[in-house]
């Protein structure tokens, strides 16, 4: 899934770094005020690098937003592409 996150802002965006600049403005669109993604997959940053950080509302604004799309909800209940 990792792996599938740095594809899928590659092939959207053309690299990671816009891919992220675009995540933090969508998140502030949704007024997500608390929240600076660093990475696009989540994982804990390598040295040097800064943490994800979010908090349970903005959260909960982003939830609210992906429900709005069906196509979301079938693609994080696929469990294995085969």
């Amino acid at each position: 899934a990792n792996d599938a996150a740095v594809a899928v802002a590659e092939h959207v965006k053309g690299n990671v770094k816009i891919f992220i600049k675009r995540m933090n403005e969508r998140a502030l669109e949704l007024g997500m005020n608390n929240t600076d993604f660093y990475s696009v997959h989540g994982l804990p940053p390598g040295r040097g690098q800064k943490f994800d950080v979010s908090s349970a509302y903005d959260l909960y604004l982003l939830a609210l937003e992906l429900i709005k799309h069906p196509q979301f909800l079938r693609w994080s209940s696929i469990r294995l592409d085969s």
